[in-house]
């Protein structure tokens, strides 16, 4: 039987592709299949034991360190102590950030408090040099004597100038300002327009010696420039004559037909 099924073995790796046709070979070839079947199931079967006895004995074997044996919890008491270490890192870690939160945000405070501060001391001290001012001109209205040089300005332009300088354009509301920066623009577009230099740019006259010496500095500059130009293709005319001569072209020139 062995022979015979050492001979169905050799047959078949020769003739793999051949369908058999007697029924006697065909019968042989799925009983060798079977068995081939049977022995590969038991093989796995015998590794899986092997393995899982394995893991039973690495199971029950106490853990091995580096420096000798030591007792550790099973499995899943570690995973428990490594999810309340990492759940308290990350309250701890909530802790500080709301802390650091809290601080910044009163640092902001502060700072949107001491700007306020400044803007309305700032103001204050605008509005009381105004004050200061307005009463300047109150007491120069009363005394007379204090006008050194005469105006032409009337009474109503210099109360106009005052205004303006006692309100400024940051005490306006938005419409006011609006219409004074047209205002502003519109004046400067005629002052464009209607405005002229005093100053002709444009010469017309003789230079005298200044436009000899710079004509004789110009001829002499172009003169140079010329020089250098020529002998520069002088000194490469030069090159290429001894190149001619020491190189020699290394194909036939001569031309035969």
């Amino acid at each position: 039987m062995a022979s015979g099924e050492n001979y169905l073995k050799t047959w078949f790796k020769t003739q793999r592709d051949v369908e058999p046709t007697s029924p006697y070979i065909r019968k042989q070839r799925e009983m060798a299949i079977q068995k081939s079947v049977i022995d590969k199931m038991k093989k796995m079967k015998a590794a899986e034991r092997d393995y899982e006895q394995r893991l039973k004995e690495i199971a029950e074997k106490a853990p091995v360190s580096r420096y000798g044996y030591v007792d550790l919890p099973p499995h899943s008491v570690r995973i428990q102590q490594k999810v309340k270490a990492a759940r308290g890192k990350m309250k701890e870690d909530q802790t500080k950030y709301k802390e650091w939160l809290d601080k910044k945000s009163v640092e902001h405070d502060q700072r949107i408090q001491q700007n306020s501060s400044n803007y309305f001391a700032a103001l204050k001290e605008v509005r009381e040099k105004n004050l200061e001012r307005q009463k300047a001109y109150e007491k120069s209205k009363s005394t007379p004597a204090l006008r050194k040089k005469p105006t032409t300005l009337t009474e109503e332009e210099i109360q106009k100038i005052w205004d303006e300088m006692l309100h400024p354009v940051w005490d306006k509301s938005i419409k006011e300002r609006a219409e004074m920066e047209k205002q502003f623009m519109k004046w400067t577009e005629d002052l464009k327009k209607n405005t002229t230099c005093a100053i002709d740019h444009k010469f017309t006259g003789e230079m005298g010696e200044m436009k000899e010496a710079l004509e004789a500095k110009l001829k002499t500059r172009r003169a140079q420039t010329l020089k250098h130009a020529m002998d520069t293709e002088n000194e490469y005319w030069d090159w290429t004559k001894t190149l001619k001569t020491k190189h020699q072209c290394s194909i036939d020139q001569a031309w035969t037909v």
